[in-house]
């Protein structure tokens, strides 16, 4: 294809040569002055067009004819396409700095445009060189539209590799500008410039080396620590299986960082990512040896880039507030995904068959089964109820069968008082036949089974109408838990006491009978497979 086809879609018109002008003509853009026939068809064509291509900012930022785009795609490979933006870009960026400072928001974003468009490596020593030069020359400029085509820059270099350490310059010079421009911190727009800012400050420390004096250092846990760790989990909520939810089942205790004054390791999965943005929260355990306590707490990233336990956990852990500046470098150095990686690999070299996939998996099974002596408490809550033998196999058929689905997806809760079940039936006019009534006071509500069948406390019995709006239904059942949440619900009949499901689509109840023949066909339906 002829690059002037290509590019304007019509032919040159044959026959006389037009006459000269009487005012002289604008030099012409150097791709148009190729060979009619010229074709973009190998590497060697590729980049004579892109080298006359590269001084004209509307063909490197804007889109021309597909076709040549295409060829130019298919012929070329990035490494070169990448060469070729970055003489643009330095062009630009030159041309800029010399310029007026107020021209550098402009040429940033061509140059930005064009990296997208044709490939860019952002973290070039000479691009980030410039981009530090030109974060530095805007500061002059005072309109805050100005100062936002460095996010776009930011965000290029928003992962834990070792190469964020290279943009140090560019993130520290671009944050001071901000916060000394804008101490407020009032319009959104910069706000989300400063976190980012503050992200990629915390990606830096994760990713440098540990300060030496603070002997930190990776360690496998020890069994004594993971005791230590279990019985803070079980005192937290007087050792009741709803309070392993979302806490024992992604705790991590197969390592951590070890220094002499504490242990700590992350209890959820995302401190392992290494991935974080702005502003979230994790959660990390950590035992202090001298002083003898274990503590559990969220932290969330400061402006300075670090991990800091929240207040809340600083006031009921005091010592957190005396170790907070060395947690933060503790946290920052777990996360470190190099330092981690080559841990895993010198640990598993030295010790054959140690896999850390494996043992992580294998040692939050044998946490489960471990924890298994949370549901001792909830056994001692069965005494001479008529229902003592279906709450027994109850806890059996959790106990068996949560360590496999995820001990996280049960939940039971401190018992209803009888001021609650009075309370409740005051409200819903009906009377709580004495099998649920027994169930209420065992655990005022439940989570079964993958959280898939939930039986309502009883501040939430009546307040929840039947789904779907079924008047006639709704005479006569009163819905006390759902399905799956899919909005099947479990419902008691106000006069015979019977539980029911109720399908929302056609309106159907099906029977199972008094509550404890409920109890008894949701093990049936959930456990069948682990009978054996």
């Amino acid at each position: 294809m002829k690059l002037f086809d290509a590019l304007f879609g019509r032919k040159q018109s044959a026959g006389k040569e037009a006459p000269a002008p009487s005012v002289p003509l604008p030099q012409k853009p150097a791709w148009q002055t190729l060979p009619e026939n010229f074709a973009v068809t190998d590497a060697d064509s590729a980049r004579v067009f892109f080298m006359a291509c590269e001084a004209d900012d509307q063909i490197m930022t804007q889109h021309f004819p597909e076709k040549i785009y295409k060829d130019f795609r298919d012929v070329t490979d990035y490494q070169m396409r990448c060469a070729f933006t970055k003489a643009f870009a330095l062009n630009m960026f030159d041309s800029a700095l010399n310029g007026k400072a107020e021209q550098i928001p402009a040429a940033a974003s061509k140059v930005f445009r064009a990296a997208q468009y044709w490939g860019m490596d952002f973290y070039d020593d000479e691009i980030i060189e410039k981009l530090t030069a030109a974060a530095k020359a805007s500061n002059s400029v005072t309109k805050r539209t100005n100062d936002l085509w460095i996010g776009d820059y930011l965000q290029k270099y928003n992962n834990s590799g070792r190469q964020i350490m290279k943009v140090q310059p560019l993130v520290n010079q671009t944050y001071d500008y901000l916060m000394q421009k804008y101490p407020d911190n009032t319009d959104y727009f910069i706000g989300e410039l400063i976190k980012l800012c503050s992200t990629l400050k915390g990606l830096m420390l994760e990713a440098s080396e540990p300060d030496p004096a603070l002997e930190m250092e990776f360690s496998l846990a020890e069994e004594q620590d993971i005791d230590r760790f279990l019985g803070e989990f079980s005192s937290l909520c007087n050792g009741s299986a709803g309070h392993i939810k979302g806490m024992i089942h992604q705790l991590n205790c197969v390592y951590g960082i070890r220094t002499p004054a504490f242990f700590l390791t992350a209890a959820n999965d995302a401190v392992d990512s290494g991935s974080n943005r702005s502003f979230d929260t994790f959660r990390f355990a950590v035992i202090f040896f001298q002083e003898n306590v274990t503590a559990v707490f969220e932290c969330w990233r400061h402006q300075d880039g670090l991990f800091y336990p929240e207040s809340r956990f600083r006031k009921q852990y005091p010592v957190l507030e005396q170790y907070q500046d060395v947690l933060a470098k503790a946290i920052a150095f777990y996360r470190n995904r190099e330092a981690s990686e080559a841990f895993r690999k010198q640990t598993e070299a030295e010790h054959p068959g140690f896999r850390f996939t494996d043992e992580r998996y294998t040692r939050r099974e044998q946490l489960c089964k471990r924890y298994g002596d949370c549901f001792s408490g909830l056994r001692e809550r069965i005494r001479d109820q008529s229902i003592a033998q279906t709450l027994t196999e109850l806890l059996d058929c959790c106990e068996i069968v949560c360590p496999m689905i995820g001990i996280d997806q049960t939940a039971f809760y401190p018992p209803a008082s009888e001021a609650d079940i009075r309370e409740c039936e005051a409200r819903t006019g009906i009377t709580i036949p004495l099998p649920m009534r027994e169930f209420l006071m065992f655990s005022n509500g439940a989570s079964l089974f993958e959280n898939s069948t939930t039986i309502w406390n009883t501040s939430e019995i009546g307040k929840i109408t039947l789904d779907g709006y079924d008047d006639e239904n709704a005479k006569i059942y009163l819905p006390i838990g759902d399905f799956i949440g899919d909005g099947t619900q479990f419902v008691l009949q106000k006069t015979s006491g019977e539980i029911g499901e109720y399908d929302h689509e056609t309106g159907e109840v099906s029977i199972y009978g008094d509550f404890e023949d409920f109890l008894g066909e949701i093990m049936e339906f959930h456990c069948r497979d682990y009978m054996d």
